[in-house]
């Protein structure tokens, strides 16, 4: 991998001018150089991946992560009211990275609009389908955490950049961006012009790259609220009933030279990983979610307990799923709540529960019931997928009255900040 994919840059400040570690669009004249930046996105990706998921997961009392850094148990757990600095960690560390995968996107789509030897117009579709959404998928992502405070979407020019985009313009943009990549993907030939790694392996021709487009705009219209295109989308993404709940593409992880670890793999060490308390006490007798998920482990910290650690990743080398079928029908089961049909949901719900090792759900089918019972098979499905937090800000439940508080003075923070580094 080459030097300027694996140099990290210490700031995310978007009206610097130059990037030492990183080439310009002039320096991309082949092929080879192209697809290194393709690489070195996907690489770039995974930078920010742990502390996204648990500052978030955190704040949505989902799990804590005990370390030596004490604001992962004060600051996002809100102790004694204390708000969320906006030049922290735990929010630079993911916001940063993941905007330099924005540049990586928008520097090989102004690279491939050259003339590339070797890069047919066929295949600058399928760059350019695959660096939109990637982009997409990071703007989702941004936008679940900052919450009213909205997502920057247009970077590309470091001497006018675009407006913080709130609430239904950012997903109208978002989804926009999506819809553009999917024709760019209808117009990619059967192959790629560029490798993904194994992560990808059922998603790396421009059809079947569509289908992880597709998930994304079905998360988008689930975050509009525009149900019955949630279940159009799904319809052309890798949704399956009958399929593998963990299908989806992932990132990968490995111990070699210029490499990731897997961050959310912490060990059998006490600092590490925990469920919150809830997670396992208010689980359904014989969940498998919490079996497979969780493993007993006791460890307090700054006046707090745990019971049990993560489990789902049991090596360093464990790749982590970006978006997952589990997901997807979870998702429909959502939209068809919305829609009132509850027989469809409950069954969709069962798909689900039966793979856990559950009964059929047999409680209230009324629309108010249905949603709070979804938003906990959510909780056990997803857990340390990095939903929590905009699953319960969505139906106002991202709040106190339905979460709990472990501290006295604890807080439930609604929001991240916008960093101060994108702040003027």
């Amino acid at each position: 991998m080459l030097v300027w994919f694996t140099v990290a840059v210490t700031s995310c400040n978007f009206k610097e001018q130059v990037d030492p570690n990183r080439p310009g669009v002039d320096e991309l004249v082949t092929k080879g150089q192209v697809n290194a930046l393709t690489i070195g996105l996907l690489a770039d990706i995974r930078n920010g991946l742990q502390i996204y998921r648990t500052a978030s997961g955190s704040i949505a009392r989902e799990l804590y992560l005990f370390d030596a850094d004490p604001r992962n148990t004060q600051d996002l757990l809100g102790k004694n009211g204390g708000q969320l600095d906006n030049n922290s960690f735990y929010l630079t560390d993911w916001y940063e990275p993941y905007y330099r995968v924005v540049k990586d996107c928008n520097l090989l789509i102004a690279a491939v609009a050259k003339d590339i030897p070797g890069v047919s117009t066929t295949e600058v579709k399928g760059y350019t389908g695959f660096a939109k959404t990637m982009k997409a998928h990071v703007f989702i992502q941004v936008l679940n955490l900052l919450g009213s405070n909205g997502v920057r979407i247009e970077v590309a020019d470091p001497a006018n950049l675009g407006p913080f985009l709130k609430d239904a313009a950012a997903y109208t943009a978002i989804r926009s961006l999506l819809d553009e990549a999917a024709t760019d993907l209808d117009a990619a030939g059967a192959i790629f012009g560029f490798g993904l790694h194994e992560g990808f392996k059922d998603f790396n021709t421009p059809a079947n790259f569509k289908k992880f487009n597709r998930a994304l705009a079905a998360k988008v219209a689930l975050y509009q609220k525009s149900w019955a295109d949630v279940l159009t989308q799904l319809g052309t993404s890798f949704y399956s009933e009958t399929g593998d709940l963990n299908a989806g593409p992932q990132y990968n992880f490995s111990s070699s030279a210029n490499d990731l670890l897997n961050p959310l793999f912490y060990g059998t060490g006490s600092d590490n990983i925990y469920a919150h308390p809830s997670f396992n006490q208010d689980a359904e007798v014989g969940d498998q979610r919490v079996a497979t998920k969780t493993l007993a482990q006791i460890s307090t910290k700054d006046n707090l307990t745990a019971t049990h650690r993560q489990n789902i990743y049991k090596s360093s080398a464990d790749p982590v799923s970006i978006i997952r079928n589990e997901e997807l029908i979870l998702m429909a089961a959502e939209a068809n709540i919305q829609q009132n049909n509850a027989a469809e949901a409950v069954r969709l719900i069962n798909i689900v529960r039966t793979a856990a090792g559950l009964a059929n759900y047999a409680g209230a089918t009324d629309q108010a019931t249905l949603i709070t019972q979804l938003l906990k098979e959510r909780l056990y499905s997803l857990w340390l997928e990095g939903v929590r937090m905009a699953d319960l800000r969505r139906y106002n439940r991202l709040n106190a009255a339905n979460l709990p508080i472990d501290r006295a003075g604890d807080i439930v923070h609604t929001e991240f900040p916008i960093p101060l580094s994108d702040s003027n």
